[in-house]
């Protein structure tokens, strides 16, 4: 029997989809700079690498007033036996947002905890469209813990015990294709859709943890380009360079992730973890050096966007 929960309710964030210039995208004259301590209590577990049981229980508390006045969740989760299926949709193009980020990961401690395999999916069109652009605009230090959530979320899922399938409805950008890439098994359907990692296409460099992600999976060229050129990938040639490793049609898309889900599930539990986590090794160890350096270098870029903007002045 299917057991449907919702992860505590969020609110549909406007997505403006990309289309923004990189000037004030961490902080405005509205809000101060980040000081250094306040940056460096960011490397809490809030996010974390791996499971903490003892933390951020669904049910442990009642929802504030304002979480049940909100009726639409971000995330959904469907456990049906032993497969567990993510399913994020905020309406738009699946921005990634704090909100969802919270919803995301109490989604993957339920599912923890269930002892089951993973499928993480999008809406129809779309996995995700990245960061939560609205929020970075905006700047401070929801934007910087924003942007650890995201980071710390390749980790997570990369060292998640249980086998993890995404599949992708569709078009994957940024933060939404590094997410896709961090999963054990990956599906994406033909169409006219976008694999990219466009971070240096509206002038930003490329993250280090972006860059462990698509290192260990992409060919080397297609990786060259990706991050370099920001070059973008069809649905055909995403399955060619390592973004997915099946397409399948659409109206089968949840059917097959679930059944690879639940055949995977065959394999020894233990042997899957610690294999993985093996092999992955260096690629974690890389990720939680990275993190912290790229948050530094999100403030620093938002510090420069607003000297530049006042000179402009």
């Amino acid at each position: 029997m299917s057991n449907t929960v919702t992860i505590y309710p969020g609110r549909i964030l406007f997505h403006r989809w990309f289309q923004v210039g990189v000037s004030g995208f961490f902080l405005t004259k509205r809000r101060p700079a980040l000081d250094p301590a306040e940056l460096l209590s960011l490397n809490h577990d809030s996010y974390p690498y791996e499971s903490q049981h003892d933390e951020r229980r669904i049910g442990d508390s009642q929802p504030s007033a304002i979480q049940q006045s909100m009726t639409t969740p971000l995330v959904t989760l469907d456990i049906d036996g032993p497969v567990a299926t993510l399913t994020m949709d905020d309406g738009k193009r699946n921005a990634l947002s704090p909100a969802m980020f919270d919803e995301i990961y109490a989604a993957l401690e339920r599912a923890e905890r269930e002892d089951a395999a993973v499928v993480i999916t999008g809406r129809e069109g779309v996995l995700s469209a990245g960061f939560d652009l609205k929020v970075m605009k905006a700047g401070g230090v929801p934007a910087v813990k924003m942007l650890r959530a995201g980071y710390a979320l390749t980790a997570r899922l990369l060292s998640f015990p249980k086998p993890v399938v995404i599949a992708s409805p569709g078009h994957a950008y940024a933060m939404g294709a590094f997410m896709l890439l961090s999963g054990d098994y990956r599906y994406g359907v033909p169409g006219p859709y976008t694999y990219v990692a466009n971070e240096v296409a509206i002038g930003l460099p490329m993250p280090r943890v972006a860059c462990e992600v698509l290192r260990l999976r992409l060919a080397p060229a297609a990786r060259e380009r990706a991050v370099t050129l920001s070059e973008e990938f069809s649905p055909e040639q995403a399955l060619q360079v390592g973004f997915i490793d099946a397409l399948v049609p659409a109206d089968q898309l949840l059917d097959a992730a679930r059944d690879k889900a639940a055949a995977l599930l065959k394999l020894d539990a233990a042997a899957h973890a610690v294999s993985k986590k093996r092999l992955r090794a260096d690629t974690l160890r890389n990720i939680r050096r990275a993190l912290p350096l790229d948050l530094k270098d999100a403030v620093v870029l938002g510090v420069k966007s607003v000297a530049q903007s006042k000179r402009g002045r």
